[in-house]
């Protein structure tokens, strides 16, 4: 599990050989899954963070603390 704090936007680029992707909620399974796009923080910040995260065999999830 990945955490990140509620007043970034994240960039992300995951993706999962073969498991479960659960981005902020948006939860897939199955084999080669992957998931972009860009998330806006929840307070209209500016701050931005660049994600990107892989795993081979598993469950990957990401979501705000």
């Amino acid at each position: 599990t990945i955490e990140v704090p509620s007043d970034v936007t994240v960039n992300l680029e995951a993706e999962v050989g073969a498991g479960q992707l659960d981005a902020f909620g948006n939860t897939t399974d199955g084999i080669g899954v992957t998931r972009t796009g860009t998330f806006d923080s929840e307070d209209g910040s500016e701050a931005v963070l660049d994600l990107s995260a892989t795993v081979a065999v598993g469950e990957l999830e990401v979501s705000r603390d």
